[in-house]
């Protein structure tokens, strides 16, 4: 009977909650799943430990949207320009390119502005990150090592980057 207890103490112990080691894990394994051609293939060779780490401003989701709509704007503004500068169009044209090429200057000037405040308030928030070295065989059905670095949320609920060591 003291053995049956026994057993039953040790089952119960191993089913608590997930350490945050092994919730990484999960997580590079789920997102391996949806980002390698050929999950089947995969085989992981170890993983590093879980650390902490902080992603610079230029690297974060909304530094990349603001550059993005920067540089669309840049690129209006320049198409704009040499529109006016064929001089194919008619005055009230002309008029018109001008008064929007304007609207556009003043628009990129602004998004610039509020990139360089956002960049100066920005405080690295705590992220996790944890290396994990992987093999996958190739095309020619040769291993193929591969080591990558997870970056986490501070809530271990999601990968939000991901960087090749090699």
């Amino acid at each position: 009977m003291k053995i049956v207890l026994l057993l039953l103490c040790i089952a119960f112990a191993g089913c608590g909650p997930k350490s945050n080691e092994e919730i990484a894990k999960d997580l590079i394994t789920e997102k391996l799943k949806t980002t390698l051609p050929d999950f089947k293939e995969y085989d992981a060779v170890n993983f590093g430990p879980l650390g902490t780490a902080f992603i610079p401003y230029e690297e974060t989701e909304q530094y990349i949207n603001n550059s993005k709509a920067l540089n669309a704007y840049k690129d209006s503004a320049d198409s704009l320009e040499k529109i006016i500068k064929g001089g194919k169009n008619t005055p009230a044209e002309g008029q018109e390119n001008k008064r929007r090429l304007q609207q556009l200057q003043d628009s990129v000037k602004i998004k610039s502005d509020r990139n360089n405040t956002e960049k100066q308030g920005y405080v690295p928030g705590k992220l996790f990150k944890m290396s994990h070295a992987y093999t996958v065989k190739d095309k020619a059905g040769l291993d193929k090592k591969t080591e990558d670095e997870f970056y986490f949320d501070k809530d271990l609920t999601r990968v939000v980057k991901v960087n090749k060591v090699y």
